[in-house]
């Protein structure tokens, strides 16, 4: 059974047409010229800005960009 990111029946009903919204933050490893992908998929930009200072308070990657993406299939388990 799958189980959907807590949202009202409007949400849903949008989730379904157009698609469940998720970000993605994009990461600089440092001393290369790769910007790679994080391996985590947030459900909220709050999340990924969560992750964004983890990341830049870190030696070896920098924080690019968040990227948001919508998804129909439900990417994250409650």
């Amino acid at each position: 059974m799958r189980t959907y990111p807590k949202e009202n029946t409007w949400e849903r009903i949008i989730g379904r047409l157009i698609g469940h919204k998720y970000y993605l933050n994009l990461i600089h490893t440092i001393g290369t010229q790769e910007i790679e992908a994080s391996s985590y998929i947030f459900g909220s930009k709050k999340d990924a800005d969560a992750h964004k200072e983890q990341v830049n308070k870190t030696r070896s990657f920098d924080w690019v960009e968040t990227v948001s993406f919508r998804s129909r299939k439900a990417l994250i388990r409650v």
